[in-house]
């Protein structure tokens, strides 16, 4: 027996997967930034996860595992921070095309934790 999926249940499924990978962002951000995440403020986070998603995806970025790793950075720098003048070793490191995708994501994400522990830093000063 064949299986055929139609196009509008494959559109349906991937909705499902979407909604079901911003349901897990908006989990996880809850946990990380709860004050910026607030159930007051889901619809604003929600809209903020998907604009990520976009973000993400124009930058080369498909897994689910990256594009949760790229909107957090957005919650760690800002929503701009790719483009963010304050930033400018992010767009060096995202235009390095001479490493693989998921090694720019790492760096970002080594030298994001750097400067976040020292904005907290010079804030206890």
């Amino acid at each position: 027996m064949t299986w055929i999926i139609r196009k509008e249940q494959m559109k349906a499924f991937e909705q499902y997967i979407f909604e079901t990978f911003i349901d897990k962002m908006l989990t996880i951000l809850r946990e990380l930034y709860p004050a910026q995440c607030s159930e007051s403020e889901e619809v604003a986070v929600r809209d903020a996860i998907k604009a990520g998603v976009v973000r993400a995806e124009a930058h080369g970025f498909t897994s689910e595992y990256d594009i949760g790793r790229f909107i957090i950075l957005q919650y760690m720098l800002g929503q701009d921070f790719d483009t963010d003048p304050q930033y400018p070793w992010v767009s060096d490191i995202l235009g390095n095309s001479a490493l693989p995708l998921t090694s720019r994501l790492g760096m970002l994400w080594s030298k994001a934790q750097l400067e976040s522990a020292k904005m907290s830093a010079e804030s206890l000063k």
